[in-house]
């Protein structure tokens, strides 16, 4: 499913010597529907997740500096940390019931989740355009800047909810078959399979859940739990309006 993520893992701790060549230029093609979209990284995540399982216990065995050991464990596991962010957005909700609002504690441990996502938000702008090969970053203000990294930010949430569902498949050993992305014109002609579908639900679902969750939030004066489900709404809706133009675009055709 994923030969080249497991490739990479078997090169590293065989303990592989390669080059990195960023002359070198490679074409693709990127899903060109949300629906394509959805089901490559349902099954990316099902993918990444069992790949990092299948070779954790063997990275863990080899002889290395503690420095590279826990950078294999944090790329190994990032698709389970992207994963798990879904599980924070379920919990939004009752910990509307089950956090007293007038605790400072949880406030300070909010406002340092929310300050550690702005960096890591930052961080991979700044990182994107220091390895396109650009000095500095372009003449945008700061306000655009800030809206943009919100947006990578909101994008991100979709994708932890189709890494948890892939997830949750290979746990319940649900492989199923291989649902290679449509490009061009295969996307009208083969369709989309049935995971696409209960992916499309639970995005139904989880903009419903939040919304909700931001009202009750509101009527319990929790407001450090506002941003992130405000976040959750804007990337959900984000994927849900694609959707309806995916739906809007095929069936006229």
């Amino acid at each position: 499913m994923t030969e080249d993520v497991d490739l990479g893992y078997r090169a590293q701790i065989g303990d592989w010597k390669y080059a990195f060549l960023r002359d070198v230029v490679s074409m693709s093609v990127l899903p060109e529907t949300i629906s394509a979209f959805r089901v490559q990284r349902e099954r990316w995540g099902r993918g990444l997740i069992h790949n990092g399982f299948k070779h954790a216990r063997q990275m863990l065995d080899q002889r290395m500096p503690i420095m590279k050991r826990l950078h294999g464990i944090s790329m190994m596991f990032s698709s389970v940390l992207l994963a798990s962010i879904y599980v924070l957005v379920l919990l939004s909700l009752p910990l509307n019931y089950l956090v007293n609002s007038e605790d400072s504690g949880f406030y300070w441990v909010a406002l340092i989740f929310f300050v550690l996502v702005v960096v890591w938000a930052f961080d991979n702008i700044f990182g994107a355009y220091k390895g396109a090969g650009l000095s500095r970053l372009p003449p945008a203000g700061i306000v655009r800047m800030v809206w943009e990294a919100w947006l990578y930010v909101a994008m991100f949430l979709p994708m932890a909810w189709y890494y948890f569902a892939g997830g949750v498949r290979l746990l319940l050993g649900m492989n199923g078959e291989f649902n290679r992305t449509p490009k061009g014109k295969d996307e009208s002609r083969t369709g989309t399979p049935r995971i696409n579908t209960i992916l499309l639900l639970g995005e139904l679902f989880t903009f419903v859940y939040s919304l909700l969750a931001i009202i009750v939030a509101i009527h319990g004066e929790n407001y450090f739990l506002i941003p992130m489900n405000m976040t959750v709404c804007v990337g959900f809706g984000v994927v849900l309006y694609w959707s309806w133009l995916e739906r809007r675009c095929y069936g006229n055709n």
